[in-house]
C-alpha cells in the first residue's frame, strides 16, 4: 500500500514541476514579446516625430524610411495586433504615410481608418484616437463633429485635441459651428503660448490648408512671432 502512494506523489511533484516549467516558458515567451513590441513602437513614434520635423521645414522623407516604418508596423501586427495603443500608433503613421506620399493617399487613409477604429473599439475615451479619427475624416471630406467633440470632451488637455482642433478647425473654418469656431481659437492661441504645443504645432499648420488663416489670425493677435508662422 505504500508503494502505490509514493509513485503517485512522484507522479505529482512531476507535474507540478512540468506545470512550472511551461509557465515560465510562457512567460519568458510573452515578456519576449513585449518587448519586441515595445522597442518597434518606440521606433516607429520616432519615425513620425521626424516626419513631422522634416516636413515642417520642406526636407523630404526618404520611401526607405516609410518602408522601414511599414516594417515596424508589421511587427507590432505580429507581436500584438489586438493592442489598442499600437493600433492608434499604426493610425498616426498611416496619416503620416498619406501626407508624405499623396498619390497613395486613400490607400494610407484606409489603413489608418481601420487601425484607430479598432483601437477605438477597444478603448473609446483614448483622446489620441479620437483626434486620430477626426484627422482621417476631415482628410476624406467625412463627418468629423463627432470624433471633435470626444476630443473636447474626454481630452481637452491632451496634446492631439490641440492639433486636431487647430488643423481642421481653420481647415474646414466654414463647416465650423460657432462653439466650434471659439474652441478652434482657444487651442490655437493657448498652444501658440505653451512651448512644447507650440513646437508640434509647427508641422501641424503646415500641412494644414487653413495655414494662411491660422498665420493672419496669430498675427492679428500678436502672437506671429511666437507661433508656427514666424517664418
Amino acid at each position: 500500500m505504500y508503494r502505490p502512494n509514493i509513485r503517485v506523489n512522484s507522479l505529482i511533484q512531476k507535474l507540478v514541476l512540468l506545470c512550472f516549467l511551461c509557465l515560465a516558458v510562457w512567460l519568458a515567451f510573452s515578456a519576449a514579446r513585449f518587448g519586441a513590441a515595445n522597442i518597434a513602437s518606440q521606433a516607429l513614434n520616432h519615425s513620425i516625430v521626424r516626419w513631422q520635423g522634416d516636413y515642417a521645414v520642406g526636407n523630404h522623407v526618404q520611401p526607405e524610411d516609410i518602408n522601414n516604418a511599414k516594417s515596424l508596423i508589421s511587427t507590432l501586427d505580429t507581436l500584438h495586433g489586438d493592442h489598442p495603443h499600437y493600433a492608434s500608433l499604426n493610425a498616426s503613421a498611416y496619416i503620416w504615410m498619406s501626407i508624405l506620399q499623396p498619390l497613395k493617399r486613400a490607400q494610407y487613409l484606409e489603413l489608418a481608418h481601420d487601425n484607430a477604429l479598432r483601437s477605438f473599439h477597444s478603448r473609446p475615451l483614448w483622446t489620441p484616437t479620437s483626434a486620430s479619427l477626426a484627422r482621417i475624416a476631415y482628410y476624406r471630406d467625412e463627418p468629423f463633429s463627432v470624433w471633435l467633440s470626444l476630443t473636447n470632451k474626454y481630452g481637452r488637455y491632451v496634446n492631439e485635441t490641440y492639433m486636431a482642433h487647430v488643423e481642421i478647425g481653420f481647415g474646414s473654418w466654414q463647416e465650423l459651428s460657432p462653439q466650434q469656431k471659439r474652441d478652434s481659437v482657444k487651442y490655437l492661441l493657448a498652444g501658440t503660448d505653451t512651448g512644447n504645443l507650440r513646437a508640434q504645432l509647427t508641422p501641424i499648420v503646415t500641412v494644414s490648408p487653413g495655414k494662411v488663416k491660422i498665420c493672419r489670425f496669430l498675427a492679428a493677435t500678436g502672437r506671429s512671432s511666437k507661433g508656427p508662422c514666424d517664418d
